[in-house]
């Protein structure tokens, strides 16, 4: 495979070696061969006649798997010997050779060819498509054609089974961390705003000759409380929704209600939901085989996973017929498909596959017959292809070219690449579908356990008693909220003076008509009578000047704490969520590796995909702040 430079052809063909030996390690797997004849069992409309063509040719020679005989033997050209690859591995249900486009990708200094070739290989390939954006971004081409390989990359993930569960799993780690963390900041938020006030009033229940720092010791020896009992963040989380919750109006109550939900959420479901995401593949290792099967990459370890393997596993069944398919084993491939057809009559990936074996096999009317039951399921366009070639082998001329007309209705793209790959090959070209992605990943999800990863998770916040069970961290967190409810009720509670923020208690100072108003303003804007005129003008003038310093260091203090700008508002939710969206942004730039290391599936795709999330959670931060300056402007 020369390098477009041309420099050091003898490294050039190692990479070839390279890419060849990842796409097809242990592809000769320990699968029992049998002769490639029809199936004894098929007789009546299922048998052969006299006059139809024999069966097509299936090289089980020495030397390596069809994929591999197809790349080493397609000549110098790379371009050609892609070519031969994919139409070998198209045919085999191989429709992305992640191995050999990364082996590709490897090579020092990647060029326009070579990433091109890797996307060819591996189209589903996050990785492939970052390196093809980057290569042509160098070369100097339009920044257009860039941007739009970037955005095949971030599409690439939905169609690739490992880039779609690492992404997946990691933003809902993302969003766990996110929740918990966005939950916190607005409690504190709250609660930096209810402290003052319950500082003062906590020294009046001791005391009220408690000096200020003796009522904040004791104030802030209650919150740690829970912390040094073991509970961790999530017990002060309890003390700081207590505190909020005494001074809360209804709004402010809802909110913080809600901030909890968001934190046991946080830390129970969405992070179990993330661990049985992440560890949906990794801990099935029997699905992993069998998804191999459609990748290409069938290590001898794969290959005994699946044969051991109960019957009933259809995954593992499927992932035989496709070994036996692949090596050229036409007899054994039909026999399993026939019995995966007994329990999956309707199953459309089944019925096209196992068609084509009987074509293969020669058996041409049973073949049409399960290629039309297949289209009965899902008229895919790779089924009226398959059909319209089986109608090209049987001669009939008219049929052939009303299937891929209707094939070409159904998905012109694909048609016209495989009609390309098909070339002028004399046997015949028909298409393995690929492996049933989505039910292969929902039986891993299934099956999966996510408890252990969210155990750990929750180690970092939740040590102790509340960390055990998501009831235990509702219960006491209701209870804290409960509890606050319930003294504020019946609490003579302190607060500031709207005017001049001075505090107004109704143990300490005489109580004016308003109880949010103190006495001094009261007699200054609601009894002039009562004050000298220029005094008051002159107070007036001061307050004002006050009040201007105090919003400037409001808006301030609303775009760099996040959370106190909906607090401060007054309008507690804005705060919860600008809060929650700071989180999620922060821990996307932070954790943009993702939250387990890559599957050498995302490349850079990975890091981008997160600056995307960081970008929109940030935009939806700065869209909360926003609005609640403007509310506070409107106030």
């Amino acid at each position: 495979m020369p390098d477009a430079s041309a420099e050091a052809p003898g490294m050039a063909r190692a990479a070839d070696a390279a890419a060849l030996e990842v796409a097809t390690a242990g592809s000769e797997v320990a699968v029992p061969v049998e002769p490639a004849t029809a199936d004894p069992s098929v007789s009546g409309a299922d048998s052969v006649a006299v006059t139809e063509p024999p069966p097509l040719p299936m090289p089980t020679e020495p030397g390596g798997s069809a994929i591999e005989r197809a790349w080493f033997e397609g000549g110098a050209e790379l371009g050609e010997r892609v070519w031969l690859t994919r139409r070998a591995a198209y045919e085999r249900g191989v429709w992305s050779l992640d191995g050999a486009a990364r082996a590709l990708l490897a090579t020092p200094g990647v060029t326009l060819e070579r990433a091109e070739a890797a996307v060819s290989l591996a189209p589903d390939l996050p990785a492939a498509h970052m390196e093809w954006a980057r290569a042509v971004w160098l070369v100097g081409e339009s920044p257009l054609s860039a941007l739009r390989a970037v955005g095949s990359a971030l599409l690439a993930y939905a169609r690739h089974p490992e880039g779609a569960l690492w992404l997946a799993g990691s933003l809902l780690a993302l969003l766990a961390a996110g929740l918990v963390s966005g939950g916190m900041l607005s409690l504190a938020a709250a609660s930096s705003i209810a402290w003052p006030h319950a500082a003062h009033d906590l020294g009046d229940s001791v005391s009220r000759r408690m000096p200020a720092f003796g009522r904040v010791a004791l104030l802030g020896t209650l919150l740690v409380a829970p912390v040094a009992l073991g509970e961790g963040l999530l017990g002060l989380a309890a003390s700081l929704v207590a505190v909020a919750a005494i001074y809360a109006t209804r709004r402010q109550g809802i909110a913080l209600a809600v901030a909890c939900v968001a934190i046991v959420a946080g830390a129970y479901p969405v992070a179990e939901l993330a661990g049985r995401t992440l560890g949906a593949l990794p801990g099935d290792p029997v699905a992993r085989a069998a998804l191999a099967t459609s990748r290409g990459l069938v290590s001898p370890e794969d290959a005994a996973r699946l044969a051991a393997a109960p019957e009933d596993d259809l995954f593992a069944q499927q992932g035989l017929a496709r070994l036996a398919r692949r090596e050229g084993n036409l007899g054994r491939a039909d026999a399993l498909y026939q019995k995966l057809l007994e329990r999956r009559p309707n199953d459309a990936v089944l019925l096209t596959n196992a068609a084509n074996v009987r074509l293969h096999l020669g058996h041409m009317e049973s073949a049409f017959d399960l290629y039309r039951r297949a289209l009965e399921v899902d008229d895919s366009a790779t089924t009226l292809f398959n059909l319209s070639q089986a109608y090209g082998r049987a001669f009939q001329v008219e049929n052939l070219a009303q299937a891929l007309e209707l094939a070409q209705a159904q998905n012109g793209d694909l048609v016209a690449e495989l009609t390309r790959l098909q070339g002028t090959q004399p046997e015949g070209f028909v298409v393995d579908l690929p492996l049933p992605l989505r039910d292969l990943l929902l039986s891993s999800l299934a099956n999966s356990d996510g408890k252990p990863w969210a155990a750990e998770f929750r180690t970092r916040f939740a040590p102790g008693w509340m960390g055990t069970s998501a009831a235990a961290a509702a219960a006491l967190l209701l209870l804290a909220l409960l509890l606050g409810l319930g003294i504020g009720a019946r609490l003579d509670a302190s607060c500031r003076c709207v005017r001049c923020g001075r505090r107004v208690c109704p143990r300490c100072h005489e109580i004016a008509a308003r109880a949010d108003i103190c006495s001094p303003c009261n007699k200054l804007f609601n009894q002039p009578e009562l004050t000298d005129r220029v005094l008051r003008i002159a107070r007036i003038s001061a307050l004002r000047e006050r009040g201007a310093r105090i919003e400037r260091l409001v808006s301030g203090v609303s775009i760099a704490i996040p959370g106190m700008a909906g607090v401060l508002a007054r309008r507690p939710l804005l705060g919860f969520w600008g809060a929650l969206c700071f989180s999620i942004a922060l821990g996307a730039l932070i954790g943009r590796e993702g939250a387990v290391p890559d599957p050498l599936v995302a490349g850079a795709a990975g890091p981008l995909a997160f600056f995307c999330v960081a970008a929109l959670a940030g935009a939806g931060y700065a869209l909360c702040v926003g609005a609640a300056l403007a509310a506070r402007g409107r106030a």
